[in-house]
């Protein structure tokens, strides 16, 4: 997926082998892209229904499409703003997702890096790319 290095720097994330964190030069947005296998067997509602609850529970949603296999959540939390994508793949053994969060006041610098960034997300396709299948 495209980063734009002009503007986000990589950080450490506290597992590197689950995904990567970019955090804006001024500290004040960060880029979070993941993948993970589905251990839990989540299906896509309940996953989603968790991050409502959990993470975004004081959230206002402006923008909330949900698909067969995807979903987006994207809206405003205080001052911030969200926008989080994620992809179920290889019929639900696999989550791949990418979350950006920045300042509302800014609205205008993040709301075309989060459409550039969506334009150029590949989900991935399990660890042989193929979801296992030869």
């Amino acid at each position: 997926m495209t980063v734009p290095h002009d503007i986000f720097v990589p950080t450490a994330t506290r597992n590197p082998d689950a995904g990567a964190l970019w955090e804006s030069r001024d500290g004040r947005a960060r880029l979070l892209a993941v993948a993970a296998e589905n251990a839990s067997g989540d299906s896509l509602q309940t996953y989603r229904r968790f991050l409502l609850n959990d993470l975004y529970k004081n959230a206002v949603l402006d923008y909330a499409p949900v698909r067969d296999t995807w979903f987006v959540l994207s809206g405003r939390m205080d001052d911030m703003m969200f926008y989080e994508r994620i992809t179920f793949a290889c019929d639900g053994r696999y989550i791949y997702g990418w979350q950006l969060r920045y300042p509302a006041a800014e609205r205008n610098v993040y709301d075309r890096i989060v459409e550039a960034v969506h334009r150029s997300y590949p989900p991935g396709r399990g660890e042989d790319g193929r979801c296992g299948r030869n």
